[in-house]
């Protein structure tokens, strides 16, 4: 017995003297660092396994069912994000649990749509998008939710921007397709009450209208077989008086009387519907009705006044999965190269960080004054790269300060110039992405793109004419305005929802860059360079990717 025991504590011993050989080589000390940074090194590399063992995975399961009483579809037209609007703030109603989403297909680069979410977002109320074409996806809100009620504002009652001719034969098939998909979602709900927005086109004295009408015909005729379908699942329909005034223009301009008389009536109608009558709704006397009325306004007053800025971010996340990382916790190591290099151009940083203490937060603010600190918690259990952008995203929607922003790799990234300085020179309103290398075609070329495609989404419809098209894009490097970067990170986040694959940044961004994003697209010289291109790049050249690591 006693044999055992030294046995027992001899290979115990043996352990403890791998893990501290194996952390003693971690540990790497600074080489060309300024002297007031020469002591943040405080923790050394600290290899994931070893981090696993300490930190329990107390990521949260997003797959979990939550129960809401309200889902909003449509919440990004006046219609749905007033109403959800006046849900959290009217205190008369109770602690109603509220849902608010929208198709993929509206949710695009307009100002006042992003104003109206970030409103919403401040009062803590969750904010989603799903995908128009995808039963599944309307069907994934529904099975995790479990709402009891829902308000569907159509899409096609208002226009997804003034600047798009969205009365296409192919977006009127996109709206056809939407719609059904989500009624197909929503039938086989037993005892949830439907509260639907039904159109009238009121103006048909130009083409566009035309087409309108023919969508408000095809529509009722879809709403009148979905009643009879309802009965039998015992759900409750409802639809609003049709007083549609014209193709509806969501725009950034302030609408007539009748405009906001009609927002104000459906607003009041809907509420009466959802409560039976039980709230009482006085238009002048209710504040949440009064401060929305004013949303556009105060939304370019606002875009007037606010002190906006430029800020360069990166993420240091170490998670309970991570994919092909090895953080240095507490270390300067693993952004010294990138934070020096910002330093350099004074630009305005960002750290995403859960590895920082306040001792590192302290001598890096010293060393540059203009450092910002996020630090963040998991929100799913996608890997580490993946996860950076749901946190890009909360940030961005609550910091309408922000005007633009370039997220970068930080291990392995460098800026060569500023790069706000090239975006002024080519254009404050394109995307700009990473290259996968300078050398790439198409993603067809590209082994890492093809092979993430087949991990994420083997079956994807799209494969081949995905990889055909033009370019290699790299989730390393993004930039653009606050408006177009939360427009990617919504179809980014929303592809990583469809896939329990943990590791999908790559083709995540190639999806919408190459798709309804591919005509803002600005790629390589001279914001950045390929990756890994082995070469310094041309003069001007903006961000370096990939640097030589050590």
């Amino acid at each position: 017995m006693n044999i055992l025991r030294i046995v027992k504590r001899k290979r115990l011993l043996l352990v403890l003297v791998l893990i501290s050989v194996l952390l003693f080589i971690g540990g790497i000390k600074f080489q060309n660092v300024p002297s007031y940074l020469s002591k943040v090194h405080v923790g050394g590399k600290v290899n994931e396994f070893f981090y696993n063992l300490l930190h329990k995975d107390h990521c949260p399961n997003t797959l979990l069912p939550m129960k809401t009483d309200l889902l909003i579809i449509g919440g990004m037209s006046q219609i749905g994000s007033r109403l959800a609007y006046h849900h959290v703030s009217d205190k008369s109603l109770g602690n109603v649990s509220l849902l608010v989403t929208e198709d993929i297909l509206n949710v695009n680069r307009v100002g006042i749509k992003w104003y109206r979410w970030t409103k919403l977002n401040a009062l803590g109320l969750t904010c989603s998008v799903y995908s128009y074409d995808s039963v599944q996806s309307m069907s994934n809100i529904l099975n995790k939710h479990q709402p009891r009620k829902i308000v569907y504002i159509p899409t096609g009652l208002y226009d997804v921007d003034k600047d798009e001719k969205i009365w296409t034969s192919t977006s009127y098939y996109k709206l056809i397709t939407n719609t059904l998909s989500i009624i197909e979602a929503i039938k086989v709900r037993n005892g949830v009450s439907l509260v639907i927005v039904s159109p009238k086109i009121k103006d048909t004295n130009n083409s566009s209208s035309n087409i309108s009408g023919r969508w408000s015909v095809v529509f009722k005729t879809i709403i009148k077989r979905f009643i009879a379908i309802s009965s039998i699942h015992n759900i409750k329909v409802f639809t609003t008086d049709p007083v549609l005034y014209g193709p509806w223009q969501d725009s950034s301009q302030i609408g007539d009387t009748n405009e906001i008389n009609y927002v104000d009536n459906i607003v009041s109608r809907l509420m009466s519907i959802l409560y039976e009558d039980r709230v009482s709704l006085t238009l002048t006397q209710i504040k949440s009705i009064e401060i929305t009325n004013r949303w556009i306004s105060d939304f370019k007053r606002e875009q007037e006044s606010m002190n906006v800025k430029d800020v360069v971010s990166g993420a240091t996340l170490m998670f309970s999965y991570c994919y092909h990382c090895f953080f240095f916790s507490n270390n300067m190591d693993y952004i010294e190269d990138w934070f020096l290099s910002a330093v350099k151009y004074d630009l305005n940083v960002l750290l995403i960080h859960n590895t920082f203490n306040s001792d590192l937060e302290s001598k890096l603010k010293l060393a540059h004054n203009r450092t910002e600190f996020l630090k963040a918690d998991c929100v799913n259990t996608k890997a580490a790269t993946d996860q950076r952008f749901y946190i890009l995203y909360e940030y961005l929607l609550t910091h309408p300060e922000i005007k633009r922003i370039v997220f970068t790799d930080q291990r392995d990234v460098r800026f060569l110039n500023d790069p706000f300085h090239i975006m002024n020179g080519i254009s404050n309103d394109m995307l700009y992405v990473g290259s996968d290398d300078d050398r790439c075609i198409n993603s067809i070329d590209d082994g890492f793109i093809k092979k993430q495609l087949k991990s994420c989404f083997p079956g994807y419809s799209k494969r081949r004419e995905l990889l055909g098209l033009s370019g290699c894009f790299n989730s390393g490097v993004l930039g653009g305005s606050r408006i177009t970067m939360l427009t990617l990170l919504s179809h980014m986040m929303l592809i990583f929802e469809s896939t329990d694959y943990r590791v999908c940044d790559m083709i995540s961004l190639s999806i919408p860059a190459h798709g309804p994003l591919y005509d803002i697209v600005f790629t390589l010289y001279p914001f950045n360079s390929g990756f890994d291109s082995k070469t310094e790049g041309p003069f001007g050249l903006a961000i370096k990717h990939k640097i030589s690591m050590y």
